[in-house]
């Protein structure tokens, strides 16, 4: 028959797991407030996650970014694939950073795209962290 736990291990139970949600929603804060648009991708570019940044870029609520392709939504002229200068392909090829100069027509400028792996414990390929930095000043 299974033991149940004491009230001391219930207490240290539900205090470790406070301090996760704690820690969870201190990292989502930090997330919200980058100024540049943060998008998270599977390895088909579908977005999984976007910051306040994205939604406010893209016009479109963070609901509806996620699961559209990431050209879909910011090169208004690519709906079955990516603009040539995508860096996407490379990080794919080569499982590296990348970063590329991209002309994004949505967002009407042209960008600093900068792309980093995501890798599982199992040093396996699972997402792409893709920043979008605004450089048509400097341009």
């Amino acid at each position: 028959m299974d033991q149940k736990p004491t009230y001391k291990e219930l207490e240290r139970e539900l205090k470790a797991l406070r301090k996760t949600v704690s820690d969870n929603e201190y990292l989502e804060r930090i997330y919200h407030s980058i100024s540049e648009p943060v998008i998270i991708l599977d390895l088909e570019q579908n977005i999984l996650s976007a910051n306040l940044a994205a939604q406010k870029a893209s016009g479109l609520s963070i609901e509806n970014l996620i699961g559209k392709k990431c050209y879909q939504i910011f090169h208004k002229n690519y709906f079955t694939s990516p603009p040539a200068s995508c860096p996407f392909p490379k990080l794919i090829s080569d499982q590296k950073p990348h970063s590329a100069e991209v002309k994004e027509e949505i967002l009407n400028g042209q960008f600093l795209v900068s792309l980093t792996p995501v890798y599982d414990n199992q040093k396996k390929l699972k997402q792409v962290i893709h920043i979008s930095t605004d450089i048509s000043e400097i341009k």
